[in-house]
């Protein structure tokens, strides 16, 4: 930690408000010496009173080139001190926390049940949630022209997180953090730019600042990632945070190696038993988070190369496999349905899609004549449309796997939820996925063109002797996407 704090300290010694680059040798060091002794004259010329460094002959020496950004406490943090801070003031503390208790939990992500503007000792994963969330649910309380600023910051620090870029992709980081600052003025018109005594401030934030520097250090260092002090608090709280806490508060370099080295000998036994029943993780492990149980390295199953087994195993599996993929995507269900025979009525009644039996109707036909179902619109199958199979099995959650946009590697699978309502969750607890409605388009290439945003309401395979039994099908609810300006006026 110490040594990330002198690194902070020397960037902010540093830090140059403007140009992008950094600054000229002439710029630094061929400053008259007489106005360096004090501080004040050289601010104008972004410098901190140091005309002559003792680096001034190393080669590569510039702090402005081998000191890169760090990720978590130069933009998460930053988020969280100024960005969060902002939209509090606009919406207030209550009204915020109020949102983010309304929030569904998606398994994998951080809910907050409690708000989170009296949080302490948050991570960085807990900041990188937040922020997914912010734009979301603060669009209908804030102006539009602060909600556009929050939301370039966002896209920011989003685009930078990128593993490698792409050509183009460095300047549409440049691009959005330059849209920031022409939108900036907008949050100081709306009051939310204000210091501890409630009076606005000026936009004297060094973290700010040091956001100047993310392209040329991009240009330079390749990905900021590989810099993020992030992994190493996180082995901190591994390796020293939880073993101190598991003791007695006595001997604690004793302690703490004696559970480091029980825990490595559970990790091991436990990957011994996998290896000799031939087993890997169990389905609840997987849906956890790809997380093994006795607290080793993550490690995830690869249902891509699963699905491609199963196809080549011939006969072997029972059909309609449970595995199967995509190009990009991979599907996993259990093997056990969570309802293995319902009726069509029943499920119209528990799941509440009242026009469950006409949008199959549609399905189908459109399936018999070979043409492509389209989602949304009115139903042409009556309402009181009878169906050839009475019965179904469903599946309340989806395992997806699938391949990062930027080196193509496997990731870990997401657990999709399809719910029921229930007295916890009175309105149903389901996920939002992408469809793609048109083969003619790939995704991520075709970015949303041939694609829709949809509810994934249902997940369900007819029970019948034709030939709809060996095919899993899913009810959606299609969201139109349109501009916040069109709905400006109307009645919700």
């Amino acid at each position: 930690m110490s040594q990330i704090l002198l690194r902070s300290s020397w960037l902010l010694a540093f830090a140059v408000m403007c140009p992008l680059s950094p600054p000229p040798p002439e710029h630094s060091l061929g400053i008259p010496s007489a106005i360096c002794f004090t501080k004040d004259p050289c601010r104008k010329f972004d410098l901190n009173g140091i005309y002559e460094p003792f680096w001034l002959d190393w080669p590569l020496s510039d702090p402005s080139w081998f000191m890169t950004p760090e990720p978590l406490h130069h933009w998460h943090h930053m988020f969280w001190d100024h960005n969060l801070n902002w939209c509090i003031i606009i919406v207030s503390a209550d009204e915020l926390d109020f949102y983010f208790m309304l929030l569904q939990v998606f398994i994998g992500y951080h809910g907050f049940k409690d708000g989170i503007s009296t949080l302490k000792q948050v991570s960085g994963r807990d900041h990188q949630d937040v922020q997914q969330y912010l734009v979301g649910l603060v669009a209908a309380a804030v102006p539009s022209d602060f909600l556009s600023t929050v939301c370039s910051l966002c896209e920011f620090r989003y685009l930078v997180q990128a593993p490698c870029f792409i050509k183009g992709a460095v300047a549409k980081v440049e691009h959005a953090l330059q849209d920031f600052h022409t939108r900036k003025e907008a949050i100081v018109n709306a009051g939310a730019q204000q210091g501890k005594s409630g009076k606005n401030k000026l936009w004297a934030i060094p973290k700010l600042e040091l956001l100047q520097g993310v392209v040329p250090s991009i240009h330079s260092h390749r990905s900021v990632m590989q810099w993020s002090a992030d992994p190493m608090e996180h082995v901190h709280i591994d390796y020293v945070k939880v073993p101190g806490h598991a003791g007695n508060n006595h001997n604690y370099d004793e302690q703490v190696c004696h559970y480091l080295d029980r825990q490595e000998k559970c990790q091991k036994f436990a990957l011994a038993l996998e290896i000799k029943l031939g087993k890997g993780l169990d389905e609840e492990d997987e849906d956890a988070g790809n997380v093994n149980k006795a607290g080793g390295a993550c490690h995830f199953k690869d249902y891509f190369e699963q699905a491609q087994q199963l196809i080549e195993s011939g006969h072997d599996a029972p059909c309609p496999f449970q595995t199967f993929a995509m190009p990009i995507t991979a599907y996993h269900l259990s093997n056990n349905p969570t309802l293995t025979h319902m009726t069509i009525d029943k499920a119209v009644e528990r799941f509440a899609l009242h026009d469950l039996c006409a949008a199959l109707v549609d399905y189908l036909e459109c399936d018999a004549a070979g043409s492509i179902h389209v989602i949304g619109g009115r139903r042409r199958a009556p309402s009181n449309c009878k169906l050839h199979f009475e019965c179904i099995q469903v599946w309340c959650k989806v395992c997806m796997q699938l391949k990062s946009y930027h080196e193509q590697c496997l990731e870990p699978s997401q657990a999709v939820l399809a719910q029921p309502p229930s007295k916890t969750w009175p309105c149903r607890q389901y996920d939002v996925v992408i469809m793609n409605i048109d083969p003619m388009f790939k995704w991520p290439h075709s970015h949303l063109e041939g694609h829709c945003v949809s509810i994934l309401c249902l997940v369900f395979r007819p029970i019948t002797p034709l030939e709809h039994s060996g095919t899993y099908l899913a009810y959606v609810e299609h969201l139109g996407v349109v501009a916040w300006t069109q709905l400006q006026g109307c009645m919700f």
